[in-house]
């Protein structure tokens, strides 16, 4: 039982995963406060869901990159992995996830017009139309993230 505890606390000691939980946690405060601003409206669920500015899923990955690269180097193995995951999870965001939106934006359309008036709003759950991002928003996030990963501790 010992052992477990070890390994609890050696995972909470882990440095490297400061910079990408804080990248994360920073980019969904700011899309939070973002959407306030764009819409007036405080939407509570902006700060754990997808999608939107910035992207908080490359900042993460940005932010790993960068504390691999400042603890093994940039010709290891370990950034290489974290470089070609980091592009995968980016273009995913900017492709299927974001296609995925707005079929899910579509598909709600649909349903309003060919409801209208004789659906009980129950019966049906609209889907979730924010789940990817533009290009812009993914810039930005990998940006957040590269700042973070440079200025979080790396031991």
């Amino acid at each position: 039982m010992t052992n477990v505890f070890k390994e609890i606390k050696e995972f909470f000691y882990n440095s490297m995963l400061y910079g990408p939980i804080l990248s994360w946690v920073a980019a969904q405060v700011l899309k939070t406060i973002y959407t306030k601003i764009t819409t007036g409206k405080f939407v509570a669920a902006r700060l754990v869901g997808p999608g939107g500015m910035p992207s908080s899923h490359a900042a993460m990955m940005a932010a790993l990159t960068i504390v691999v690269a400042r603890k093994y180097g940039v010709s290891g193995p370990w950034f290489t992995i974290c470089m070609v995951l980091s592009f995968i999870v980016m273009y995913d965001a900017m492709g299927v996830r974001w296609h995925a939106g707005e079929h899910a934006r579509l598909i709600n359309r649909l349903f309003e017009i060919l409801t209208e008036g004789k659906s009980d709003p129950e019966e049906y759950q609209k889907l979730q139309e924010v789940l990817g991002h533009k290009p812009l928003e993914v810039f930005v996030g990998a940006a957040l993230g590269i700042l973070i990963g440079f200025l979080a501790p790396v031991a």
